[in-house]
């Protein structure tokens, strides 16, 4: 029938069939690559998102990587900082013992104008014994170990502190307890002036001044560390002192107003003393150095190294070697 209906056309309708035909053919093509062509970039974006997926997944890796190793790194350096702190507390707790371990020997001495005659404190017990070449003399009533006791009034008294942080007065004739001062922390030095005075006491951060007859206060200065020491010019214009913060101080007596300070020592410094003529001043520190420093503003002396505390022949000590101080 169709070829019935085709030898029926024309040639005219024939040539339009094809150019139809023809038509269909391109469009079907064109629709066929145009599928293609979207497969191709559906397929490359899939690729893009599959590769953009996997840098992510390996920049969050890394990332990951890198957080660990940064946790890691800082619980090795806090892990570090504790080992530290651990060995310093333990480094200060040593050091401690050696110092308790040195108080328990004894505490305090003084030896008085007269011939013959020695004092003698005992760190753990409340007792002070005077000896003589006649008989030894026991005063009890410290509550505490005794820290220091030096000879009073002319020789005729001794004075005492210890770590119940009384400061106790003694009539060496009667043995009897004649005077106490209480104090907030423990008394850690005395010092009686060069005429027979002034008192010096430091507790806490504090040194103070006491008349030495009647016991009354004459003044007191706050200082900027734990002071172990203090020693009052033999003309009573400046004070000096030194603790536990390794610092020399130098002070106005009058007003208080610190005049210099000075960092020698490595350690605390326990001991602090003016020399007769007001010259110079030494102290003394737990890194086992005794300096020399002149009173003069901004000078300093010397420096002596203690190599051995045990007791060597005298013979086989060298001369003491005197070197310009830090």
């Amino acid at each position: 029938m169709e070829r019935d209906i085709e030898n029926k056309q024309t040639p005219k309708d024939r040539e339009g069939t094809r150019e139809r035909k023809e038509k269909k053919r391109k469009e079907k093509k064109r629709k066929e690559k145009k599928r293609k062509e979207k497969k191709r970039k559906e397929k490359k974006r899939k690729e893009k998102r599959g590769k953009e997926r996997k840098r992510k997944k390996k920049r969050k890796g890394k990332k990951k990587r890198k957080g660990k190793e940064r946790k890691g790194k800082e619980r090795k350096g806090e892990k570090g900082r504790k080992e530290k702190k651990r060995k310093e507390e333990k480094e200060r707790k040593e050091k401690e013992k050696v110092r308790r371990k040195g108080r328990r020997g004894p505490a305090a001495a003084s030896t008085g104008r007269g011939a013959g005659h020695s004092c003698l404190g005992h760190p753990e017990q409340s007792a002070v014994a005077e000896h003589s070449m006649n008989h030894p003399t026991v005063f009890s009533g410290h509550t505490s170990g005794i820290r220091h006791v030096i000879f009073f009034r002319g020789d005729t008294h001794l004075v005492t502190c210890a770590d119940d942080r009384t400061l106790r007065v003694w009539d060496r004739t009667s043995g009897q307890e004649v005077q106490k001062l209480d104090f907030s922390a423990i008394p850690s030095s005395l010092e009686v002036s060069r005429d027979g005075s002034t008192l010096t006491v430091t507790h806490g951060n504090v040194v103070s001044f006491w008349d030495a007859q009647s016991l009354k206060k004459i003044r007191e200065f706050t200082v900027p560390t734990q002071v172990n020491s203090a020693s009052l010019h033999p003309d009573k214009t400046i004070f000096v002192c030194g603790g536990e913060d390794l610092k020399m101080y130098k002070f106005d007596y009058t007003t208080g107003t610190e005049i210099e300070s000075f960092k020698g020592h490595f350690g605390p410094v326990h001991s602090v003393r003016f020399s007769p003529d007001g010259e110079l001043y030494a102290s003394g520190s737990e890194d086992g150095t005794l300096r020399l420093w002149q009173t003069t503003v901004g000078k300093t002396y010397g420096l002596w190294k203690c190599v051995d505390s045990n007791p060597i022949p005298t013979e086989t000590v060298p001369p003491p070697k005197e070197v310009p101080a830090s």
